[in-house]
């Protein structure tokens, strides 16, 4: 978490208080309410990047009911780019419609995801789920074998002089 990821925040979750009063919302640094319907906010989504300088960071607001997701925006500020979609309405790019997308065999789809490891001991659980969700949907991939080695380690910062 940075001063950013914390600032951002503090100008999201006062707007959306003050124009949906009715409805809780449950931020990633503050908290929150979980509710049956309630604003989902990621205040900096890519903080690892945004500490390295990388331009793919986002900043991600969505109301949910339930598990579904209703209206979503995601702004990726450094990029230009504003993605916004409400159900049964579509999706736009920085205003303009997105295409619907044609359905894709699970084979052929292209899977990017990322893994929080403040606690690196989590890693086996994370794991799991991922290969679970992959065995369930992608039947006949390649997948990695269960031997395969951990998270990734960190670098050391020892010089070697």
């Amino acid at each position: 978490m940075t001063a950013t990821d914390l600032a951002s925040e503090a100008a999201i979750v006062p707007v959306l208080r003050r124009l949906t009063p009715d409805i809780p919302v449950l931020a990633e640094e503050g908290g929150g309410e979980r509710a049956e319907r309630m604003w989902a906010v990621d205040p900096l989504d890519g903080t690892t990047n945004f500490t390295r300088g990388l331009p793919m960071v986002g900043v991600s607001v969505g109301l949910l009911q339930g598990t579904a997701p209703v209206v979503g925006v995601v702004i990726a500020p450094f990029l230009g780019l504003e993605f916004a979609c409400a159900r049964g309405h579509g999706a736009t790019l920085n205003g303009r419609p997105l295409p619907r997308m044609r359905p894709v065999a699970p084979p052929n789809a292209v899977l990017a995801t990322g893994f929080p490891f403040r606690n690196r001991e989590l890693f086996p659980r994370y794991r799991k789920v991922l290969l679970g969700a992959l065995e369930r949907t992608c039947a006949g991939l390649a997948l990695p074998p269960s031997t395969s080695p951990g998270p990734p380690r960190e670098r050391s910062t020892a010089s070697s002089s």
